[in-house]
């Protein structure tokens, strides 16, 4: 079993470092494209183009990887869509929101200011106009949600499952945040992702990762809209009104979560040996090297 863990660890590792490279080798070209030629050939609608390129940049670097975990993993993550009862979604919806706005708030402490859903690293000073919100609700909404999680919680949180449920949540929800790349969004995307996990595992079905991935992005990504088109005075009503309906929704939630929870005893808890055999990965290192380094780059 042991032996059996230590290879599906490099397995993981090595779809993430495939990931990690195609991802900055895009991404160096999306940059060079972007801030070089469509600078000056679009001028204002540099930011329309300059997300199109991205979104690009980003399907590909997943779909790439996500083909090589049907050929290392030996999964197809596409059978494991099954629907899940809005009964389900709506709460989970709630408490996962409710975490990911606590979790935000707490990041940006490592920030010179808190702006709570400032989670995309946006420019929160363009001008968001119909067209590019447009463009944005396919970057930053609909395609992380199918994608990452198809990846995270339908290739890696599964193979890891059987190894220990509660340490497979952790682990997926670790590389999960390091997928975002970026320190501030560390703190938020490791316990989004552990929410996740956390619905998708009690409740069987991918698709309430996805539409609480979803829901969770368009929240941030209104927010953000709000808070670049209105005052900071109607922003701050805004996020006050917003505040109370997710956290009072979350607390309403949490019961009836309880209630519909999986309620047949696992004999199961958290690995330590699994935790410790996932760190001393060689390959995992690396990708933690890689992407520590690349963080710390944004930094300086």
């Amino acid at each position: 079993m042991e032996k059996e863990y230590r290879s599906l660890v490099s397995r993981i590792a090595a779809l993430s470092l495939i990931h990690f490279c195609l991802w900055f080798s895009l991404s160096f070209a999306y940059s060079y494209v972007t801030r070089v030629l469509l600078s000056d050939a679009y001028g204002e609608r540099l930011e329309i183009y300059s997300d199109l390129s991205y979104a690009i940049v980003y399907t590909v670097s997943l779909l790439v990887t996500i083909r090589f975990a049907k050929i290392f993993m030996g999964m197809d993550p596409s059978r494991d869509l099954k629907c899940a009862p809005t009964s389900i979604i709506v709460p989970a919806a709630f408490v996962s929101v409710a975490v990911v706005f606590a979790a935000s708030v707490v990041g940006s402490l490592f920030t010179s200011s808190v702006k709570a859903f400032e989670v995309f690293g946006e420019d929160t000073t363009a001008t968001i106009t119909p067209a590019s919100f447009l463009v944005k609700l396919l970057v930053l909404v609909v395609l992380p949600a199918f994608l990452e999680e198809i990846l995270f919680r339908g290739v890696i949180l599964k193979s890891l499952i059987p190894h220990g449920k509660t340490s497979a949540i952790f682990l997926s929800a670790l590389l999960f945040a390091l997928i975002h790349r970026h320190p501030t969004k560390f703190v938020y995307s490791f316990a989004g992702g552990i929410v996740i996990g956390y619905f998708v595992t009690e409740y069987s079905s991918i698709w309430i990762g996805i539409l609480v991935h979803a829901i969770n992005n368009l929240i941030a990504l209104v927010s953000l809209s709000v808070y670049n088109i209105c005052s900071e005075k109607v922003y701050a009503a805004y996020n006050a009104a917003l505040s109370i309906l997710i956290f009072g929704g979350a607390l309403v939630a949490m019961p009836i979560l309880i209630l519909k929870a999986n309620k047949k005893e696992e004999q199961e808890h958290f690995s330590i040996s699994s935790l410790f055999a996932f760190l001393r990965s060689p390959l995992m290192l690396l990708y933690f090297l890689f992407s520590i380094i690349y963080m710390v780059y944004i930094i300086i």
